[in-house]
């Protein structure tokens, strides 16, 4: 089906409902009886979306039109489905969000057209997207002020203006930013105050290399050529900065963009590798934001290009910060992979810039290196079996608290202290006794002196999650219930600020901690109260942990229910409970075996012989009474 298909048959169908004065929802209902599909049908007006022979006609019945808009569709090679895919969720989820918080007076049919663009990113960064489709909400209530107030531009851009808002009302920012680009081929407009204008536009219709291309323009009008490399970092930094800070993706993209424009236009080796090492600190921040590792290999490899000209007998600060900038991206990528040999690079990396950023030249920065080499370290034993890694990454922890001190870097020290728990906790869950564990509460608990909940609300919130984590530990290798009441106390806490809306994975992964918590709790009582509260939590957690989206989050939430209803059956002995324990220890094994899991798998094979066991002994208990 050709584009032009598409836009003929959309446009026949914005027009018959705009004649019959139905919204896009009151379509959506009359076609397809679901209100939420006027996205769908936003996308379709635009053509922007392939349709179904069934699609075609339910629109061509609702508004009434002729049979030979239909035609066009059938004669085309129309797709053979339709349906919803996960961009329409998201689209579906943002626009309810935005309609719930207002919209400010934004056409509807450009909400849903921004909410599209913005869904299609990363699934998983679903808050992200929102950030961004918020922030071009904003942009499009300034826009549509400036071209409703008078103002002493020129009549050919006050012209652009009109015909970017009303392409913009009716849902169609690509037609819009092509009015723009029109204007400035022709030179109708002032140039800034176009090229700002179609700045706008490209995020609308989130388009960062397009704004990026105008930016360079922009900087081109106000220096010469030979100014030209530095006034480019300048801007760079803005875009990097404000994207870094605020959440937001299409700022970053920009800085992307601006970076390699930048590395271009480089001349000599100090601003190849000053370039390439801005690109590679955008890659890392835009890559650790999606789940792929596309943007990490990227940032990997334009610093290695920028060492290849920020070499340490020339620049050796320069050329350390650019090895510690290359042991995070190599950190990034290794904490993403199952193997070890990019963590064992990043190690690499930050030796090799120890050896310049030494503690008595450049004390703090010594400081950040020890504690990215830590990160690394502990990353590795992680998955080491034995703990050599972990005790290098508590040593380097504690090197960095020499200089990262409270009194000069609060939030940097309180920092490296969780990072210190980390990986006490660690050591301590491979030991039989509580020391290292004891360790670990002290390090969270004086990092939350620091990280406060109205400071750093999210990251207080992470700290109250690994003092649970470390509390539960302890309180499993003890006796009483004092400490397992601490960690249900903690993850509350982070529940506080974890919230569904904001981060639900978090929130899942918080609820389901929160679950072990009670359930331990449980099974030291005589009662049922703290297991009921334990279900409650991980039923909480799969409200997000779907067996779609997360499969083995899925199936270690049903395990873990599985364990919940065993501890009831302990307290009762009611084989109901065997029932529902083997009902959720089959479910997670189905989808173990899918994902070829093979250590789970076993794992839940065994719980099933101990739950046939449990009914077993339980027949013979129950036929020795009876006789």
């Amino acid at each position: 089906m050709t584009d032009q298909t598409l836009k003929t048959f959309g446009l026949a169908v914005r027009k018959a409902r705009t004649a019959k004065n139905m919204t896009l929802e009151s379509l959506a209902h009359e076609a397809f009886g679901n209100l939420d599909r006027k996205g769908f049908v936003s996308q379709i007006e635009n053509g922007k979306r392939p349709v179904s022979s069934l699609t075609a006609r339910r629109l061509v019945d609702a508004l009434e039109l002729s049979e030979d808009i239909l035609d066009l569709i059938l004669s085309n090679d129309p797709v053979e489905d339709d349906t919803p895919t996960p961009a329409d969720e998201n689209a579906a989820k943002m626009i309810a969000a935005a309609e719930t918080e207002g919209t400010g007076g934004v056409a509807e049919a450009l909400l849903i057209a921004l909410a599209y663009d913005y869904a299609e990113g990363d699934a998983a960064d679903l808050q992200g997207a929102y950030k961004g489709l918020r922030a071009a909400l904003e942009t499009a209530r300034e826009m549509a002020a400036r071209a409703d107030l008078p103002d002493n531009t020129d009549a050919a851009l006050s012209a652009v203006r009109a015909a970017v808002q009303r392409l913009n009302e009716a849902g169609d920012p690509d037609a819009a930013a092509a009015v723009i680009d029109d204007a400035l081929a022709q030179q109708k407009a002032g140039m800034a105050a176009t090229l700002e204008l179609g700045i706008q536009q490209d995020r609308l219709r989130n388009e960062p290399e397009a704004a990026a291309e105008k930016v360079v323009q922009q900087v081109r009008l106000d220096v010469g050529e030979g100014e030209m490399f530095d006034a480019l970092r300048v801007v760079f930094a803005e875009w990097y900065e404000y994207g870094r800070d605020a959440g937001l993706n299409f700022e970053l993209e920009v800085a992307i963009a601006l970076a390699r424009a930048s590395l271009s236009i480089a001349n000599g080796f100090e601003q190849r590798g000053t370039a390439g090492n801005d690109l590679g600190v955008a890659l890392v921040e835009r890559g650790e934001r999606e789940s792929g590792t596309a943007r990490l290999e990227e940032a990997v490899a334009a610093y290695r290009a920028a060492l290849e000209e920020r070499t340490r007998d020339k620049v050796p600060l320069q050329w350390a910060m650019t090895q510690m900038n290359l042991g995070n991206a190599l950190r990034n990528l290794g904490d993403r992979e199952s193997g070890t040999a990019r963590l064992e690079e990043a190690v690499v990396a930050y030796r090799a810039a120890l050896e310049e950023r030494k503690r008595d030249k450049v004390p703090l920065q010594w400081a950040m290196t020890q504690m990215n080499l830590g990160n690394a370290l502990q990353s590795l034993g992680e998955r080491e079996s034995g703990t050599a890694r972990l005790e290098e990454a508590v040593v380097a922890y504690r090197a960095a608290l020499e200089e990262n001190t409270r009194h000069k870097v609060p939030l940097e020290w309180a920092m490296t202290q969780m990072n210190l728990g980390n990986a006490l906790q660690s050591l301590g869950e491979r030991e039989s006794g509580t020391a290292r564990l004891e360790e670990a509460v002290v390090a969270y608990r004086a990092a939350l002196e620091e990280r406060t909940r109205d400071k750093v609300p999210l990251e207080w919130a992470m700290t109250q999650m690994n003092l649970g984590a470390a509390l539960r530990n302890l309180g499993e290798r003890e006796s009483g219930t004092a400490r397992l009441e601490e960690a249900v106390a903690a993850y509350r806490a982070a529940l506080e600020e974890r919230t569904r809306e904001t981060v639900p994975l978090k929130w899942a992964m918080t609820q389901m901690n929160l679950g072990n918590a009670l359930t331990s709790l449980g099974e030291r009582e005589s009662g049922t109260a703290r297991l009921e509260e334990a279900v409650v939590a991980y039923r909480a957690a799969l409200e997000e942990n779907t067996r779609d989206k997360v499969p083995l989050d899925w199936a270690n939430t049903q395990a873990n229910l599985c364990i919940v209803a065993l501890a009831h059956f302990e307290k009762d002995r009611d084989p109901k409970h065997l029932d529902a324990a083997e009902a959720y220890d089959l479910a997670a094994l189905k989808v173990f075996e899918e994902a070829q899991a093979s250590h789970y798998s076993e794992n839940i094979k065994r719980g099933l012989a101990d739950i046939q066991r449990r009914r077993d002994a339980l027949d013979d208990t129950g036929s020795n009474e009876s006789a």
